[in-house]
């Protein structure tokens, strides 16, 4: 049986690039995680927690391809624990846990209605940087543990607009609450009583005909959850939300939603 050893030391970009040269066979890489990691770093917000990068007794590394990736990418150097001569073949066994989400952070911090908090802050976020979409590029728009808190201490606001009416059950499954949250929060702050009027519409289907633009956003809604062929991307739910809201602002007659496939604020 090999000997173990643990010890603390310095990754540097060079040094993690021959590390991921030298790795066992792993689960394929992802580079929109390894960014995520990336950008920490970037910004000074890594922290040493106990994480470990682990070598087989063959000398090949069995886990921490990403965060030796992220260094490359940020091209700094951060303090790892490195443990070495653990069995050939141990990743199987290595870090089978789930990662740690925005919710399970916000969970740990005791907030109430955590998952649509975290939700909602993300799609905040996406809104203030003057988009819907969280694909490609989007990694960089993915807050960090500090960044979440340092939102949420700006808007500690948006926590009331995380309980849905418990008669907003029909619309979860055709748009994440998230949305819907982050959208009522921002319209409150331009018009407090068409954001009740027409967030409540569009959660609850109360009050409302063909002649309301909730009527008309939640219709599209459902239309995409029952039918494959107008499936929406969630993108596309956060635009027509808000198009259905400037809409309804601007008086225009309901109609048909329009979906651009492009950010727009709500007015």
């Amino acid at each position: 049986m090999s000997r173990i050893s643990t010890r603390l030391e310095t990754l540097t970009p060079d040094k993690a690039q021959r590390w991921l040269d030298n790795r066992a066979p792993n689960r394929p890489l992802s580079k929109l995680y390894a960014r995520e990691l990336a950008n920490s770093i970037q910004v000074g917000e890594w922290e040493r927690n106990g994480a470990t990068i682990v070598f087989n007794s063959d000398g090949k590394m069995e886990d921490g391809q990403h965060r030796c990736l992220a260094v490359v990418m940020a091209g700094k150097s951060i303090d790892v624990i490195v443990v070495r001569g653990v069995a050939v073949g141990s990743f199987d066994s290595i870090d089978t846990g789930r990662g740690r989400t925005a919710a399970h952070l916000l969970a740990r911090d005791g907030e109430k209605h955590y998952a649509v908090l975290a939700s909602a802050l993300r799609w905040l976020n996406l809104y203030n940087h003057g988009t819907f979409q969280s694909n490609g590029s989007g990694w960089a728009l993915k807050l960090t543990r500090h960044q979440l808190r340092q939102l949420l201490d700006t808007h500690p606001g948006i926590r009331d607009f995380c309980v849905l009416p418990k008669n907003a059950g029909g619309i979860r499954g055709t748009i994440p609450s998230g949305i819907i949250a982050a959208f009522h929060y921002i319209g409150s702050s331009i018009d407090v009583d068409l954001a009740e009027t027409y967030f409540h519409g569009l959660m609850t289907g109360e009050n409302i005909g063909k002649s309301s633009w909730s009527w008309q956003v939640r219709e599209r809604l459902f239309a995409a959850f029952r039918s494959t062929a107008q499936r929406l991307h969630t993108s596309a739910k956060a635009e027509i939300v808000v198009r259905g809201w400037n809409a309804a602002r601007s008086g225009r007659k309901p109609g048909i939603v329009k979906i651009l496939n492009e950010f727009v604020a709500m007015k």
